[in-house]
């Protein structure tokens, strides 16, 4: 026996004020953050919260339409193309400083902001990395504590800050943090 779909498939895009819903009521579903959506100019920003693709997803992946996210190290395209949000996921002082750990854990060295492949693998941690997973291993966030508490102020843009931690973990060193991470968690 075969299950048929009965209900019609939309074959249309969303337009405007429906897309609009389907993200109101995706924002719902976090309701730890602020979002801002302007639908006039198809723009989307908050802070930490849930990924892009898990606010997509809870927004019913919204049919016709793309979510075209700001990396950190580059601009939006400069084409505008029809029915694309662009969005700005914006990230804490400890957001980043847990991207940095993450990074120095998986290639035991500190990025070089001016390398394509650090970039990469910056711009891929950042996308997977939302607040619960933020939180999920002990050692990862006393080590992001301490680079936060102990970098100077962040000029005005995540990148800056970034520079500035992975400073802080030159001049400390990671095997010292790590070491005193240790210590607090046990």
């Amino acid at each position: 026996m075969a299950l048929v779909n009965l209900s019609p498939r939309r074959k249309k895009a969303l337009d405007t004020p429906e897309l609009g819903l389907a993200l109101q009521s995706a924002f719902q579903l976090f309701p730890a953050t602020n979002f801002t959506l302007d639908l006039d100019a198809l723009t989307l920003c908050w802070q930490d919260g849930p990924t892009p693709v898990d606010l997509w997803r809870a927004a019913s992946d919204p049919p016709g339409w793309q979510l075209e996210v700001r990396p950190m190290f580059a601009d939006f395209s400069e084409a505008t193309k029809p029915h694309v949000v662009h969005a700005e996921h914006f990230h804490s002082r400890l957001h980043l400083a847990h991207v940095l750990v993450r990074f120095y854990g998986k290639k035991t060295r500190l990025p070089d902001l001016g390398r394509a492949n650090d970039q990469e693998t910056i711009e891929a941690l950042l996308a997977v990395l939302d607040d619960e997973e933020v939180s999920r291993y002990s050692i990862v966030d006393a080590i992001a504590r301490e680079i936060v508490a102990a970098t100077s102020s962040a000029p005005g843009s995540a990148l800056g800050y970034l520079g500035n931690a992975i400073a802080t973990l030159r001049e400390i060193g990671y095997d010292a943090m790590w070491a005193r991470a240790f210590g607090e968690i046990h």
